[in-house]
């Protein structure tokens, strides 16, 4: 099968949850079929790491936006186009209007390289498919959904700390639920990556045909995480994670305002090391204080994690399932987390995980892991068991095969407009 991957971030190097999917899948497709990647770029600089992407590909192209604004992935949209978003369900109505450079780029490619399937990482990279739909109307499409989307804005509604926000948070939630239903429900399947998902996608979208939505599980290289990465250093936590995520930002804020200072009383030797980007973040509102360290970008986080005694996922916005949690589950550092941080996988508490959402829950766990060697060594074993076991390419390569299956079962049909 000649299969064309659209993506908003390139692929590699794999050091973000998506980018980790991303060259996870392109990898797993390109045993037994032909890759085309189609992927935007934020800089010159990412186009480097062609080289390392390209074995696993027939052809690819990395393809910067045009109207590209500073940290967006392409232009910003404007006053209007979130009034039409009340009416009218096109995605340049939620996300601006696309790049021409890219769409005119995507058509071209579609029609050389003609795809038997076109299978579209986000929501968000609809914008560009869009103006083309109705000609590639007759090539299946698989639209990836690794957040429901309108449930996060949801959850943004709920934890908006004024009144303004909450209201400008409401009013982008109402018009993308149904903007977010209508597209699931025109491509011939969606891909979600837990069943908590499925069942949300289901809701918001009673339409859309139960057979036509997949459960194909984020998972990891399970031998990317073997291997000698450090000694465990005694009281340290660790939260990795870029701050220029709204919801690692707002995980960060929840733990050190309410959680951190708990912990900290309890024994003034703990510390927390938060690993990730973070420009163009306001920082100070956070109030880290002592015991705190901003890592910032790290090429390889696996040793940090590795040497730390337990990863918390302190989440209270989100959607998918974390690969924070499945990285450091792999490298045998044990996991706190919220049931937010937690949501999507299949894991116990007490048995390979800690969870808790209140502060002081949240701090008795992380002080009785932190006191128990024993405890912390049962999470380790358990943790890197599950990964194994359930998170791993070889087991989510299956899954795959079994959706491509039934693409080749629907009939790979040519495109009428050739």
């Amino acid at each position: 099968m000649r299969l064309l991957i659209v993506c908003p971030f390139f692929p590699w190097p794999p050091d973000t949850g998506i980018r980790i999917q991303q060259s996870g899948l392109i990898q797993l497709a390109a045993r037994q079929h032909s890759v085309y990647l189609f992927s935007l770029v934020q800089s010159e600089e990412e186009r480097k790491h062609k080289t390392r992407i390209a074995p696993y590909c027939e052809r690819v192209l990395a393809i910067q936006p045009v109207y590209q604004l500073p940290g967006r992935l392409d232009g910003r949209r404007q006053w209007k186009d979130a009034l039409w978003s009340l009416v009218r369900r096109d995605p340049r109505h939620f996300y601006g209007p696309p790049s021409p450079n890219v769409v005119v780029a995507l058509r071209q490619k579609v029609y050389e390289w003609q795809p038997d399937l076109i299978w579209v990482n986000t929501l968000y990279m609809t914008n560009y498919l869009w103006p083309l739909w109705e000609e590639l109307r007759a090539i299946p499409k698989v639209l990836v959904e690794h957040n429901i989307e309108t449930s996060i804005q949801r959850q943004q509604v709920e934890v908006a700390t004024s009144w303004s926000r909450r209201i400008r948070a409401w009013g982008y939630w109402l018009p993308f639920g149904r903007f977010e239903a209508q597209m699931a429900e025109k491509f011939n399947w969606v891909v979600t990556v837990s069943d908590v998902d499925r069942e949300r996608l289901l809701d918001l979208a009673p339409r859309l045909n139960p057979e036509q939505v997949f459960v194909l599980p984020n998972g990891i290289d399970v031998t990317a995480y073997d291997g000698e990465w450090g000694t465990p250093q005694p009281n340290t936590l660790i939260f990795p994670g870029a701050l220029t995520y709204n919801a690692n930002y707002d995980a960060m804020e929840f733990f050190l305002h309410h959680i951190f200072p708990l912990v900290r009383a309890e024994n003034p030797q703990v510390t927390l090391r938060i690993t990730g980007r973070y420009d163009g973040v306001p920082v100070e509102r956070l109030s880290p204080g002592n015991g705190v360290e901003l890592t910032g970008y790290l090429d390889d986080v696996r040793p940090a994690i590795a040497q730390s005694w337990a990863c918390v996922v302190p989440l209270r916005v989100g959607g998918g399932t974390r690969l924070k949690i499945l990285e450091a589950m792999a490298l045998g550092t044990p996991v706190v987390a919220t049931s937010k941080g937690a949501e999507g996988l299949r894991v116990t508490d007490g048995e390979n995980i800690l969870i808790a959402d209140e502060p002081a829950d949240f701090t008795q766990a992380v002080m009785r892991l932190l006191g128990d060697a024993a405890l912390r060594a049962k999470l380790a074993a358990n943790g890197r068991r599950l990964v194994a076991e359930r998170y791993s390419w070889e087991t989510i390569g299956a899954r795959l095969e079994q959706l491509l299956d039934r693409v080749a079962a629907y009939g790979t049909q040519k495109m009428d407009t050739l």
